[in-house]
């Protein structure tokens, strides 16, 4: 239904990206404090991503399920493998060989990530102390 329906086309840019909800979190969060990125998230380059700007865990139920509904078991399975592999090959490609040591990897921001940092007072080298 919702998809079907032209009412809701309005709201398909609602809200903020992800990327930006994950810089805000990060902001607030205080030592111990988990933050979880969903939504937005479809491969393991964007979870990479997501824990690079702070996440402690990234959820995409969403695409899996779909997966699963469409596809079947096997092709919900594969796709988890290839968001694995994507994840790995960010860490490899980023030096990275811990979880830990991405979320603490050093970022360029441009564009309007930028600006949305800048328009919130956030010092664009400020991460989250683990």
């Amino acid at each position: 239904a919702r998809g079907r329906n032209t009412r809701y086309e309005k709201f398909t840019s609602w809200g903020i990206p992800t990327a930006w909800s994950l810089i805000a979190a990060a902001h607030v969060a205080k030592p111990g404090d988990t933050v979880i990125a969903s939504g937005g998230i479809r491969n393991g380059w964007q979870a990479a991503l997501a824990i690079a700007l702070g996440a402690d865990a990234v959820a995409m139920s969403g695409n899996v399920l779909t997966m699963l509904m469409q596809n079947g078991e096997e092709a919900a399975i594969a796709y988890m493998q290839d968001v694995i592999a994507d994840l790995k090959d960010i860490m490899v490609l980023t030096g990275c060989r811990t979880v830990r040591e991405l979320q603490r990897a050093h970022l360029v921001y441009t564009g309007e990530t930028m600006d949305f940092i800048r328009s919130r007072g956030y010092a664009p080298l400020d991460k989250r102390i683990r």
